[in-house]
């Protein structure tokens, strides 16, 4: 299946890997660009599992241990900003590894931190394994 544009005018912020959000699998699999990511850094899957990938420096990060296990967790979430000539409009995308770390990337994003780039990478470590991430920690800022 494709997707071959947004019909809704304007700007747009979107949340969510491409598994689960239309507009962020167009990003990943653009009409422009022989159906590949249009962004500078997004998801993939392989015989590992899902990552995402910085195509600055050809880091995959993929989640460590999962959530409510009791161990340390260690998750990954992907700020970034596309401009889409074609309808003169800029996507906004929010999404992390897991659900976790998508809702705790928009938390984050809402105390207003610094920002620079077209893309940035968290991480997001969670002690105890339970739901809450203890750290967050910017490891990638791509130009």
């Amino acid at each position: 299946a494709h997707v071959y544009g947004i019909w809704r005018e304007g700007d747009i912020i979107t949340f969510g890997s491409p598994g689960v959000n239309l507009i962020s699998y167009y990003l990943h699999h653009h009409p422009s660009n022989e159906w590949n990511p249009v962004i500078p850094a997004y998801f993939g899957v392989d015989e590992e599992g899902q990552y995402i990938y910085s195509t600055a420096t050809g880091i995959k990060y993929r989640m460590e241990n999962d959530y409510g296990q009791g161990k340390q967790v260690i998750d990954y979430a992907l700020i970034t900003l596309y401009y889409d000539a074609n309808d003169d409009r800029y996507i906004l995308m929010l999404a992390g590894l897991s659900g976790v770390t998508t809702k705790e990337i928009c938390r984050w994003l809402s105390t207003n931190p610094p920002m620079d780039g077209v893309a940035m990478i968290l991480k997001f470590t969670d002690y105890e394994g339970d739901f809450q991430p203890d750290l967050v920690e910017v490891v990638e800022i791509i130009y």
